[in-house]
């Protein structure tokens, strides 16, 4: 049986990718990040809150939901983007676990294509094989 796995989170970096002091960004935003990431660690520093995963095949639903979490924050996003020169963004993380060999031998699902409502062609993938996703 396959089981999908999406989560959302909001992130801010640097607009050039330099360091910044994250312990600031809590205080300016004034919400908890869920990870943060230094420089060193990875390739730029980052600070991020997210939603957990949640198993859903339908990515809106797992979108709509970080907004409405975050929106009392605005304030505070928006000082910080501003006054510490960062960048913010939204990021989807789709995962699905599939079952390639079945118990009757016949080949389960084995590669994920996201197509959002329709907005977005997916041309080249294969059914059943490697494909663009």
């Amino acid at each position: 049986m396959s089981r999908y796995g999406q989560r959302a989170y909001l992130f801010l970096t640097r607009e050039d990718d330099g360091p910044f002091d994250l312990d600031e960004v809590t205080r300016t935003v004034g919400l908890t990040p869920t990870r943060v990431t230094r420089r060193g660690e990875h390739r730029f520093d980052t600070w991020s809150h997210g939603r957990p995963e949640v198993d859903e095949v339908d990515t809106e639903v797992v979108v709509v939901s970080l907004p409405d979490a975050i929106e009392p924050y605005a304030q505070g996003l928006t000082a910080a983007r501003r006054d510490l020169d960062l960048r913010a963004g939204i990021m989807v993380v789709a995962k699905m676990y599939g079952d390639r060999d079945t118990a009757d031998g016949s080949v389960g699902v084995s590669t994920v294509a996201i197509c959002y409502r329709n907005a977005v062609q997916c041309s080249g993938f294969q059914t059943g094989g490697e494909g663009p996703l």
